[in-house]
């Protein structure tokens, strides 16, 4: 086995993306809008561009820069996926919910695509599908399931038999699986500096480096940062896992820690080793605890698994 490589650099932040040249000042001063948008990363970029839309005046604080969290630094799939247990969602919701909800959850991957293309985001998005697989052959029966209700509560979902994935040129670790046609693979660091140069461009404030640390509650709310005071009649919460640090909504919100990693680019017995790759799908599998890969435009492959 090869040593491991000590002289790697180390990445404070993501491999996808560094801090911005254009790096927005903080708040200094006592300031107003309509509605106040905790969070810049995907979430608050689309929302803050959404109310310009509709001529809201919508201001963005973000503790770091856009897309530091989550949003800069995650796998790097746009799938409509809502949870592998769909009979359960099924008994829990009834047909006519459920159905409605998985609808949704392809019209949000639709959305999001759309969004790419008014923008002009260059994020090398493939709309490949997204595939979940089965890694072992006890967990066939219960993913076989789980697409089926998923196709017949009108989801795009369809499932892949063996010789399928071998067709597709899959890597044979991935035994058979569950297609979703809805989204594909896209570069997250590319992704969340679009959207926040789209939102700059369109005179959307962002408040950079500018943590929020506490919000008072009113007919018009106060959120309070180190050097001034924001005043909104809307807040939005757009922070993920660092909500619970203003102290909302406490208790309901938990941590989910994501590892990654990349490997060097393949070549081509290499890509060729591993079965072809040809469609790139993006594929995650069928653990309680998922992993997560895809083979990027650079032809790199990018996995990880995530624990709770």
């Amino acid at each position: 086995m090869p040593a491991l490589d000590s002289t790697a650099p180390f990445l404070p932040i993501s491999p996808y993306l560094e801090r911005p040249a254009d790096l927005q000042a903080p708040l200094q001063a006592d300031a107003g809008a309509d509605v106040a948008i905790v969070g810049g990363g995907l979430t608050g970029l689309s929302t803050a561009l959404a109310l310009k839309r509709a001529g809201v005046d919508a201001v963005v604080i973000e503790r770091e820069f856009c897309g530091f969290g989550a949003s800069g630094r995650n796998a790097g799939h746009l799938t409509p996926a809502i949870g592998k247990d769909m009979p359960t969602l099924l008994a829990l919701f009834g047909r006519e919910r459920a159905g409605a909800l998985a609808r949704f959850a392809d019209h949000c991957v639709h959305r999001t695509e759309q969004l790419i293309g008014e923008l002009g985001v260059d994020c090398d998005y493939r709309p490949s599908g997204n595939i979940m697989a089965v890694v072992h052959p006890k967990q066939e029966k219960r993913l076989r399931r789980a697409a089926d209700v998923a196709a017949t509560l009108g989801a795009g979902v369809r499932f892949l038999e063996a010789a399928e994935m071998r067709e597709r040129g899959l890597p044979p670790s991935f035994l058979c699986g569950a297609l979703e046609a809805a989204g594909g693979t896209l570069h997250p660091g590319k992704l969340a500096m679009g959207l926040r140069r789209a939102a700059l461009q369109a005179g959307i404030r962002i408040y950079e480096q500018t943590p929020v640390l506490h919000v008072q509650e009113g007919v018009r709310s106060t959120l309070r940062t180190p050097r001034g005071a924001l005043r909104a009649g809307r807040v939005v919460m757009a922070s993920n896992a660092y909500t619970r640090e203003i102290g909302r909504p406490g208790r309901r919100v938990f941590a989910l820690y994501d590892t990654l990693f990349e490997s060097a680019p393949l070549s081509d017995a290499q890509l060729a080793a591993i079965g072809g790759w040809p469609g790139r799908e993006g594929i995650y599998t069928a653990h309680e605890s998922l992993e997560s890969y895809r083979l990027t435009a650079q032809r790199t492959i990018i996995g990880g698994s995530k624990g709770v």
